[in-house]
């Protein structure tokens, strides 16, 4: 077994020895010498076996090695040594494959052959924990960045990115506005970027995740060697779309189809006041089975479950609207069982990857077929017999119609925006909830224009951070306050002088006081003074990061806040922005 500290068997004596050699120069250096001491462009401070010009890391025997010696795999699936080709003839490929086709791989297989780290972005932190738990158990060297993280896991995956001990690394498309984050990137030699739901990019997955747009650009900015686009879901505009952004050559795009014949695909015409009855009838007749029943609407969701559990049914709601507490225990129940139904909105799924699921129910109209191709994909990924059926009713049209309205902006709006953000000067403030309110713009709508005017060079966003905290004492005040001396008393007073009194006290960070001393006492909270206290259960109300010297933008209701700068855009730029 090859380990990333050991050479291949197929490789010269000679080869090894000149490995153990570059490998004890390289390991003498600091992080600021490693690139004096590899003289070669193909040696790397994020490389843990440096590799020879003459080798190709991406050749057949050595991949086929790999995948059985470290994956205990025999053989590739459909695709799969298609886009390693791709990767190793193009530099870029994109993988379209059904659910379950083994697009991970295809990312996971290259990290362990390649020199340098592989970063992969990933949507849904629950993506990237089923992958890490997976690599894990097979000895490779991941790790994850996310808002999750406790400070000190955080700063420990990036010292291990620093010391070149990873092979992969997943993070989510915001950590790319995390300054911090892109200084330690260019530190390092990127041989692989990977972009899982890489659909998002396009049409359809705008509105789910607006900094998808700015990756391609980040790529080209970071250099990568190598770029991979993955989707299960990807219409032929779609592929388009994603070969556009990521300069991937059409001749390097492998779509395998999206045809799975284990999947029984139905649909049924049904008049609203029948929906119920019929979706009753197919739950209590077929053989039992773990089963999704997709709705529209939060309440559509709760008035739902409540009638399968009135009916004897094992069944929960879930959607967006719930605590994230109680949606991470009904995935938990749900994920359990054998039989049991969860009734959701498009919330729910990705990232529950659950092989056994035998029914999907759409109870209403799915948005789209990009979104029903997507949600079907979740039944019968163990490859057995599963059922997934559209109860199709006219009603739902209009529903689906306010929301392709709601999601499409008015271009007085728009005018308004782009007219409010030039005239904001160099460093400003943004409340997305009021720019929101004030421009008649969805706020989901409003991230993607904001994202658009960043692509165009109009402005830059700074890393977001934490605007507000909230804490419960696990003592009195008094008391916890006496647990400090000299000036961090006096701060702590200060900062429970200002917080507003509730189930837990909070305190928002824009009300902070003017001057030095108030910019070091909030910079003090930052540091984890309070955090790190015995007597308080501190919590960051939303947001990440640390305040950069920009603008801000906060998202919802104010508790997350984005500092954003505006450049200095072209005359074109600007006459683009201003929507004409």
């Amino acid at each position: 077994m090859h380990t990333k500290d050991e050479p291949s068997r197929s490789r010269s004596v000679e080869a090894r020895a000149q490995d153990r050699e570059v490998g004890r120069a390289g390991s003498a250096c600091t992080r600021g010498a490693v690139w004096n001491t590899f003289q070669d462009s193909s040696r790397c401070p994020c490389s843990a076996r440096p590799r020879l010009k003459s080798e190709d890391p991406l050749a057949a025997p050595t991949l086929d090695d790999i995948l059985a010696e470290r994956f205990g795999f025999g053989a590739f699936r459909s695709g799969q040594r298609e886009v390693l080709g791709a990767l190793r003839e193009h530099k870029a490929a994109l993988a379209v494959f059904p659910t379950g086709a083994g697009k991970s791989l295809c990312y996971q297989l290259p990290a362990l052959a390649l020199p340098g780290l592989t970063l992969v972005v990933s949507p849904l932190i629950a993506l990237m924990k089923d992958q890490l738990d997976f690599l894990a158990s097979r000895g490779i060297g991941a790790a994850r960045l996310d808002s999750s993280l406790p400070e000190e896991q955080s700063r420990q995956v990036v010292e291990q990115v620093r010391k070149g001990e990873l092979k992969l690394l997943f993070v989510a498309p915001e950590r790319f506005n995390n300054e911090r984050f892109l200084a330690l990137l260019r530190e390092c030699r990127i041989s692989l970027f990977a972009v899982d739901e890489a659909h998002c990019i396009s049409e359809w997955g705008h509105n789910f995740r607006p900094d998808y747009l700015k990756l391609a650009q980040l790529a080209r900015e970071l250099k990568v060697e190598r770029v991979l686009a993955l989707t299960a879901t990807a219409t032929p505009a779609v592929v388009e779309s994603i070969c556009k952004g990521f300069d991937i050559p059409r001749a390097a795009a492998v779509v395998t189809g999206f045809y799975r014949p284990n999947l029984e695909m139905l649909t049924t015409p049904v008049s609203a006041g029948a929906r119920d009855d019929a979706l009753l009838e197919r739950l209590r007749k077929r053989p039992g089975g773990t089963t999704i029943v997709y709705v529209t609407l939060q309440k559509a969701a709760e008035r739902v479950a409540k009638l399968l559990g009135s009916a004897g049914l094992p069944a929960r709601a879930y959607h967006a609207g719930m605590e994230p507490e109680e949606r991470t225990r009904v995935q938990d129940w749900w994920r359990e069982g054998k039989d049991r139904i969860v009734v959701a909105t498009i919330a729910f799924g990705m990232g529950i990857d659950k092989a056994d699921v035998r029914y999907v129910y759409h109870y209403n109209l799915p948005k789209s077929l990009e979104s029903y191709s997507q949600e079907i994909g979740r039944a019968g990924r163990d490859g057995a017999p599963s059922v997934v059926e559209v109860l199709a009713c006219a009603d739902d049209v209009p529903v689906l119609e306010n929301f392709a309205f709601g999601d499409t902006p008015t271009e007085s709006g728009l005018r308004g925006l782009v007219d409010e953000v030039l005239a904001a000067g160099q460093s400003f403030d943004v409340s997305q909830y009021e720019l929101s309110s004030r421009h008649d713009l969805r706020p989901l709508v409003l991230r993607t224009a904001l994202t658009y005017l960043e692509l165009l060079g109009v402005l830059r966003q700074g890393t977001p951070y934490y605007a507000g905290y909230q804490f419960r004492a696990r003592e009195p005040l008094e008391a916890v306050t006496g647990r400090f001396q000299g000036e961090r008393a006096q701060f702590l007073e200060k900062v429970l002088a200002r917080c507003k009194p509730g189930r837990e006290a909070g305190l928002d960070v824009h009300h902070r006081p003017a001057g030095r001393q108030g910019r070091r006492e909030w910079r003090m909270t930052r540091e984890g003074h309070c955090a790190r206290s015995p007597c308080l259960d501190l919590h960051r109300r939303s947001g990440v990061g640390r305040r950069p010297p920009a603008w801000r933008w906060r998202d919802g209701t104010g508790s997350r806040s984005r500092r954003v700068a505006r450049t200095t855009p072209s005359a074109s730029s600007i006459a683009a922005a201003r929507w004409r």
